[in-house]
């Protein structure tokens, strides 16, 4: 913390200290939180707060190196580049040069710049208008891969399609226009829909953007338009330390895989390869492995949509206007045919309708997402991520595990 203009500023602790203010002071928590604090104050010992230790800096520059320093060690949750990124950038608009934080950090100077231009991308991408579950990613530091927009506006092509200026300052095109684009990138990337796999060329930033800009319709004006008059400051705020949730009682605790035994049966008979993934998918602890349970569902998903259509007689799928063998079809494709209002090999509407919004969504919910997972070399899952995948198609393996 710092003493300025006979403040205390804190730097670093902010939820420990507002802990120990509402512990002193019940009547400063939120109205529903009042009686479990009042309940807390009556058995804490003042006296233990009163020797609660800080270290005050002589001045905010002073204290970020230990800042940090803290954030790159074990003990605490490192910092991803984002939030490095947007330490840089704060320091720059407190007033120190990009020459002084390289000397102080032991970085190149190119690096810093490097810094601050991330964390004006980052703010750019939270400007703009998402949906729920995009803005939830893209809020998410530990999560969201800057990297991957990063492409997009090192692009040189890019940046010319969407007519802003190599330092992302101006654009020359009617600002709606610009924010839908920018939104319409900003979602594909944070669900998946292109990573640094699909986007991994010049030529291929260059056509996706391209096309992009020609669907919104960007006209190139000519009439500068600075950035920050169209699109608000939004502040990233960075969870330093993982959220945390309540131990779940008895009746509402999880089954250890992604699925139990006795909510999704195994009714085949035979097919022994699937029932070995199904087995191991039940024990294998999310909790611990959310990314294997993630990739092996998406592997048991696929091998069993092929084991009924196998069943039911299929050997050929229609994709458009072709009919393929059902070995060459994508999982995708085959999800496509099962779930046409034709076909009767399913004929639960309501089952085909989850299905289709696993298929086409472009949240993290998803099955872009899901293949994503195994060629995204920034995308990883949460066990809450992981589990949020089954339900909307848990009607469909349950009737792809019925014999």
């Amino acid at each position: 913390m710092i003493e300025q203009d006979g403040s205390t500023i804190v730097l670093e602790g902010n939820r420990r200290i507002s802990a120990l203010k509402v512990l002193m002071n019940p009547d400063l928590a939120p109205d529903e939180m009042k009686s479990k604090f009042q309940r807390l104050a009556e058995i804490v010992d003042r006296k233990l707060i009163a020797q609660f230790d800080a270290l005050v800096a002589p001045r905010r520059n002073a204290a970020t190196k230990l800042i940090l320093e803290k954030h790159t060690q074990q003990s605490v949750l490192s910092w991803s580049p984002l939030m490095k990124a947007e330490f840089y950038r704060k320091m720059t608009e407190q007033g120190t040069s990009t020459n002084e934080i390289a000397k102080q950090y032991n970085l190149s100077v190119s690096t810093v710049h490097s810094f601050v231009r991330t964390s004006r991308i980052y703010r750019l991408a939270l400007s703009v208008d998402l949906s729920p579950e995009v803005r939830e990613l893209v809020s998410d530091p530990q999560r969201f891969p800057i990297s991957t927009l990063e492409r997009v506006y090192d692009n040189g092509d890019s940046r010319k399609a969407l007519t802003i200026t190599d330092d992302l300052s101006t654009i020359s095109c009617p600002p709606s226009e610009f924010k839908k684009a920018l939104s319409h990138i900003v979602s594909d990337i944070a669900s998946g829909i292109h990573d640094s796999r699909t986007l991994d060329t010049a030529n291929d930033i260059r056509d996706y953007t391209r096309k992009v800009a020609e669907s919104v319709g960007i006209r190139d004006t000519g009439i500068p338009v600075k950035v920050d008059a169209i699109l608000p400051q939004h502040q990233p705020t960075f969870p330093i330390t993982p959220k945390t949730t309540p131990k779940p009682t008895r009746s509402s605790r999880q089954s250890k895989g992604l699925f139990g035994g006795t909510d999704m049966p195994f009714k085949l008979k035979g097919a022994m390869s699937l029932r070995r993934l199904y087995d191991e998918l039940r024990v294998l602890p999310v909790k611990t492995y959310p990314n294997t349970a993630a990739i092996l569902f998406r592997v048991f998903l696929d091998k069993a949509a092929r084991h009924f259509l196998k069943r039911k007689g299929v050997r050929a799928v229609s994709v458009g206007r072709q009919t393929k063998k059902l070995a060459d079809v994508t999982f995708g494709e085959i999800l496509d045919f099962v779930c046409e209002k034709s076909n009767q090999l399913i004929a639960d509407d309501n089952v085909k309708k989850a299905v289709r919004t696993f298929k086409s969504s472009s949240s993290f919910k998803s099955l872009s997402t899901l293949n994503s997972i195994v060629h995204n070399e920034e995308l990883s899952f949460t066990e809450t991520q992981a589990r949020d995948l089954f339900p909307n198609v848990e009607g469909l393996l349950k009737i792809l595990l019925s014999d």
